[in-house]
Formats: C-alpha cells, sequence, structure tokens
C-alpha cells in the first residue's frame, strides 16, 4: 500500500520562481482589467492559484511562503502596482508614462502635465504595459502604446 502525500519543504529561490511564473500563468489567463485591479479578489484568487501549483507539485510550504508567493504573483499578474494609486485618484484626466520611465498626470481640467515623484525601470514599464494589453489580446511590440482604459469602480479612468 503506498501513500499519497505532500512533503514539507523549503524552496529554492528557482523553485519559488516556477511556482509563481506558473501561478500566474494558470491565474491570468481570462482575467478582464476590472478583475485584473480589483486586488482584494487578485490576493484570494492567487493564494488558490499557488495552491494548485503546488498540489501539482505535491509540495507543501508554511502558510506565510505561500502568501509571500501569492503576493508575488499577483504582482506579476497585475503588473499595475505603482499606478494604482493614480488610477484610483478622481482628479486625474491622463496618466503618461516616458521611455525613461518618468510618470506625468493631467489633472482634470488642466493643460500642463505634472511630474510624479516616481520613477519606473524598463522592466516595470513593460509590465504595465503588457498588463494593460492583457485583457485587449494585444501585446506591445513597437514600444508605444496608448490604450483607453475600461470603467472599474474604484478607479478613475477605467470604462467597459
Amino acid at each position: 500500500m503506498s501513500w499519497d502525500f505532500f512533503q514539507q519543504v523549503t524552496l529554492s529561490a528557482d523553485e519559488q520562481e516556477l511556482v509563481i511564473q506558473d501561478a500566474a500563468n494558470d491565474l491570468a489567463n481570462g482575467l478582464t482589467f476590472r478583475q485584473m485591479v480589483d486586488v482584494d479578489t487578485l490576493n484570494q484568487r492567487a493564494v488558490g492559484a499557488v495552491g494548485e501549483v503546488l498540489a501539482r507539485r505535491r509540495l507543501d510550504v508554511p502558510r506565510d511562503v505561500m502568501l509571500s508567493l501569492a503576493e508575488k504573483v499577483v504582482g506579476r499578474v497585475n503588473g499595475l502596482g505603482a499606478l494604482l494609486p493614480l488610477l484610483r485618484r478622481d482628479d486625474l484626466s491622463e496618466i503618461t508614462i516616458t521611455p525613461e520611465g518618468k510618470v506625468f498626470v493631467l489633472k482634470k481640467g488642466a493643460v500642463q502635465f505634472s511630474p510624479v515623484e516616481m520613477n519606473l525601470d524598463q522592466q516595470s514599464c513593460g509590465r504595465m504595459v503588457e498588463a494593460l494589453l492583457r485583457p485587449t489580446g494585444q501585446r506591445n511590440q513597437r514600444g508605444i502604446t496608448y490604450r483607453e482604459l475600461p470603467n472599474c469602480p474604484g478607479l478613475n479612468r477605467c470604462r467597459d
């Protein structure tokens, strides 16, 4: 008689990255923009996705490790972490990110953009563009993207 069991382990950084990647891929498929920016629900779904990946691999990790992995999955799937505070503001009409990662906002009724104390690296910018395009099925191929956001409760510039 053999027992089917899960082995509690300590995951290496490479193993954690594989779990994060698999869970993010599982979770990202079919998400709408609204689901992607609903961080509370996305966190819950990420915990489930990490749990499924670990179960497929027959691994068990402590709860705090699972929550840490899920948080990284949310960051990977959402990709908008740094922009979420700006997206939630109702006084802005546009957000612009330069190729150098500088962020500027246009307030409603204003004619000039204002700089924001935020500099993003190229990898972060790429993840944000991909996150914005994912619900449309498009990919960023030329490095320049303009995308109208769908309508989302609690987020200023989102529309369906």
